[in-house]
Protein backbone atom coordinates (compact mmCIF):
# COMPACT_ATOMS: atom_id res chain seq x y z
CA UNK A 1 0.00 0.00 0.00
CA UNK A 2 2.50 2.24 0.63
CA UNK A 3 4.36 1.81 -2.50
CA UNK A 4 0.92 2.34 -4.41
CA UNK A 5 0.93 5.61 -2.32
CA UNK A 6 4.86 6.87 -3.43
CA UNK A 7 3.86 5.79 -6.72
CA UNK A 8 0.46 7.94 -6.55
CA UNK A 9 2.79 11.02 -5.24
CA UNK A 10 5.47 10.46 -8.08
CA UNK A 11 2.71 10.36 -10.91
CA UNK A 12 1.00 13.81 -8.87
CA UNK A 13 4.26 15.49 -9.29
CA UNK A 14 5.09 14.53 -12.73
CA UNK A 15 1.59 15.86 -13.85
CA UNK A 16 1.70 19.07 -11.90
CA UNK A 17 5.91 19.36 -14.07
CA UNK A 18 3.70 18.11 -17.17
CA UNK A 19 0.74 20.76 -16.55
CA UNK A 20 3.49 23.54 -15.95
CA UNK A 21 5.70 23.20 -18.67
CA UNK A 22 2.48 23.03 -20.68
CA UNK A 23 1.79 26.54 -19.57
CA UNK A 24 4.83 27.98 -20.25
CA UNK A 25 5.09 26.59 -23.92
CA UNK A 26 1.45 28.23 -24.04
CA UNK A 27 3.01 31.53 -22.45
CA UNK A 28 6.18 31.43 -25.01
CA UNK A 29 3.65 31.15 -28.02
CA UNK A 30 1.48 33.45 -26.90
CA UNK A 31 4.70 36.02 -26.36
CA UNK A 32 6.19 35.35 -30.19
CA UNK A 33 2.84 35.47 -31.47
CA UNK A 34 1.84 39.03 -29.94
CA UNK A 35 4.80 40.40 -31.47
CA UNK A 36 4.11 38.78 -34.73
CA UNK A 37 0.95 40.26 -34.43
CA UNK A 38 2.72 43.58 -34.12
CA UNK A 39 5.25 43.20 -36.88
CA UNK A 40 2.16 42.43 -39.23
CA UNK A 41 0.02 45.66 -38.17
CA UNK A 42 2.41 47.93 -38.89
CA UNK A 43 2.84 46.22 -41.57
CA UNK A 44 -0.53 46.22 -43.50
CA UNK A 45 -2.34 49.21 -44.66
CA UNK A 46 -4.21 51.42 -42.76
CA UNK A 47 -8.21 50.44 -42.51
CA UNK A 48 -6.99 46.42 -42.66
CA UNK A 49 -7.47 44.63 -39.39
CA UNK A 50 -6.03 41.36 -38.83
CA UNK A 51 -7.13 38.94 -36.02
CA UNK A 52 -4.13 37.55 -34.66
CA UNK A 53 -5.33 33.62 -34.71
CA UNK A 54 -6.89 33.59 -38.40
CA UNK A 55 -4.97 34.75 -41.23
CA UNK A 56 -7.23 35.18 -44.70
CA UNK A 57 -10.41 34.40 -42.77
CA UNK A 58 -9.13 30.28 -41.95
CA UNK A 59 -7.71 29.42 -38.48
CA UNK A 60 -3.80 28.02 -39.17
CA UNK A 61 -3.02 24.41 -37.96
CA UNK A 62 0.07 24.13 -35.63
CA UNK A 63 2.50 22.60 -37.62
CA UNK A 64 5.93 21.53 -35.76
CA UNK A 65 9.06 22.65 -37.11
CA UNK A 66 6.83 25.70 -38.77
CA UNK A 67 8.96 28.87 -39.42
CA UNK A 68 7.01 30.78 -36.50
CA UNK A 69 7.69 29.21 -33.34
CA UNK A 70 9.65 26.48 -34.68
CA UNK A 71 12.61 26.91 -32.45
CA UNK A 72 10.21 26.28 -29.28
CA UNK A 73 8.60 23.06 -30.75
CA UNK A 74 11.77 21.81 -30.29
CA UNK A 75 12.65 23.05 -27.16
CA UNK A 76 9.07 21.81 -25.82
CA UNK A 77 10.11 18.14 -27.71
CA UNK A 78 13.31 18.31 -25.95
CA UNK A 79 11.72 19.13 -22.06
CA UNK A 80 8.98 16.72 -22.80
CA UNK A 81 11.56 14.05 -23.08
CA UNK A 82 12.77 14.04 -19.63
CA UNK A 83 9.27 14.11 -18.43
CA UNK A 84 8.51 10.91 -21.08
CA UNK A 85 11.45 9.17 -19.20
CA UNK A 86 10.24 10.02 -15.88
CA UNK A 87 6.68 8.47 -17.09
CA UNK A 88 8.20 5.40 -18.31
CA UNK A 89 10.29 4.80 -15.18
CA UNK A 90 6.67 5.14 -12.80
CA UNK A 91 4.92 3.30 -15.53
CA UNK A 92 7.64 0.37 -14.70
CA UNK A 93 7.58 0.40 -11.27
CA UNK A 94 3.71 0.00 -11.50
CA UNK A 95 3.84 -2.59 -13.38
CA UNK A 96 6.25 -4.29 -11.14
CA UNK A 97 3.31 -3.44 -8.04
CA UNK A 98 1.00 -4.81 -10.06
CA UNK A 99 2.79 -8.29 -10.17
CA UNK A 100 3.36 -8.32 -6.45
CA UNK A 101 -0.15 -7.55 -5.86
CA UNK A 102 -1.50 -9.56 -8.01
CA UNK A 103 0.20 -12.77 -6.33
CA UNK A 104 -0.59 -11.42 -2.86
CA UNK A 105 -4.38 -11.35 -4.25
CA UNK A 106 -4.53 -7.40 -3.27
CA UNK A 107 -5.53 -4.34 -5.28
CA UNK A 108 -8.14 -3.76 -7.82
CA UNK A 109 -5.98 -5.41 -10.71
CA UNK A 110 -8.41 -3.74 -13.35
CA UNK A 111 -8.14 -0.62 -11.65
CA UNK A 112 -4.05 -0.54 -12.36
CA UNK A 113 -4.69 -2.38 -15.74
CA UNK A 114 -6.18 1.25 -16.66
CA UNK A 115 -3.79 3.01 -15.41
CA UNK A 116 -0.83 0.97 -16.94
CA UNK A 117 -2.85 2.03 -20.43
CA UNK A 118 -3.37 5.73 -19.29
CA UNK A 119 0.45 6.03 -18.60
CA UNK A 120 1.42 4.16 -21.79
CA UNK A 121 -1.01 6.92 -23.33
CA UNK A 122 1.00 9.67 -21.33
CA UNK A 123 4.21 8.58 -22.97
CA UNK A 124 2.91 8.15 -26.15
CA UNK A 125 1.82 12.32 -26.15
CA UNK A 126 4.78 13.37 -24.17
CA UNK A 127 7.19 11.35 -27.27
CA UNK A 128 4.84 13.77 -29.92
CA UNK A 129 5.53 16.76 -27.41
CA UNK A 130 1.66 16.76 -26.90
CA UNK A 131 1.77 18.13 -23.45
CA UNK A 132 -1.92 18.61 -22.87
CA UNK A 133 -2.79 15.46 -23.59
CA UNK A 134 -0.24 13.31 -21.21
CA UNK A 135 -1.59 15.90 -18.57
CA UNK A 136 -5.14 14.62 -19.35
CA UNK A 137 -3.73 10.80 -19.35
CA UNK A 138 -1.34 11.36 -16.24
CA UNK A 139 -4.62 12.68 -14.55
CA UNK A 140 -6.82 9.46 -15.71
CA UNK A 141 -3.82 7.17 -14.08
CA UNK A 142 -3.65 8.61 -11.14
CA UNK A 143 -7.33 8.82 -10.34
CA UNK A 144 -7.46 4.95 -11.33
CA UNK A 145 -4.70 4.81 -8.93
CA UNK A 146 -5.99 6.43 -6.10
CA UNK A 147 -9.26 3.78 -6.79
CA UNK A 148 -7.15 0.72 -6.36
CA UNK A 149 -5.51 2.55 -2.83
CA UNK A 150 -8.89 3.01 -1.89
CA UNK A 151 -10.58 -0.08 -2.79
CA UNK A 152 -7.32 -1.37 -0.50
CA UNK A 153 -7.59 0.73 2.38
CA UNK A 154 -11.59 -0.37 2.27
CA UNK A 155 -10.26 -4.34 1.94
CA UNK A 156 -7.83 -3.86 5.07
CA UNK A 157 -10.11 -2.56 6.94
CA UNK A 158 -12.34 -5.01 6.59
CA UNK A 159 -9.85 -7.70 7.08
CA UNK A 160 -9.23 -5.84 10.54
CA UNK A 161 -12.63 -5.49 11.47
CA UNK A 162 -13.03 -9.46 11.10
CA UNK A 163 -9.97 -10.56 12.79
CA UNK A 164 -11.10 -8.29 16.01
CA UNK A 165 -14.30 -9.88 16.07
CA UNK A 166 -12.65 -12.87 15.75
CA UNK A 167 -10.65 -11.96 19.27
CA UNK A 168 -13.34 -10.45 20.36
CA UNK A 169 -15.42 -13.88 20.50
CA UNK A 170 -12.53 -15.84 21.17
CA UNK A 171 -12.20 -13.42 24.82
CA UNK A 172 -16.25 -14.37 25.36
CA UNK A 173 -15.45 -17.49 25.27
CA UNK A 174 -12.67 -17.18 28.32
CA UNK A 175 -14.11 -14.98 30.12
CA UNK A 176 -17.63 -17.61 30.57
CA UNK A 177 -18.01 -19.65 33.33
CA UNK A 178 -17.42 -23.52 32.90
CA UNK A 179 -20.20 -25.46 34.49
Amino acid sequence: MDELSDLSGEQQKLMDDTFSEDQKGKKQKSGSAKGQQKGQNQGSQAGQQQNPDKQGGQQQPRRPGAEEGGEQEGAKADGSSGLKDRQSQIRKNMEKLQRELEEMGAGDLEKLAEADGAMKRAEESLQEGDLDEATQSQAQALEQMRQTAEQMAQQMAENAQKRGGKKEDDAEDHKRPVA
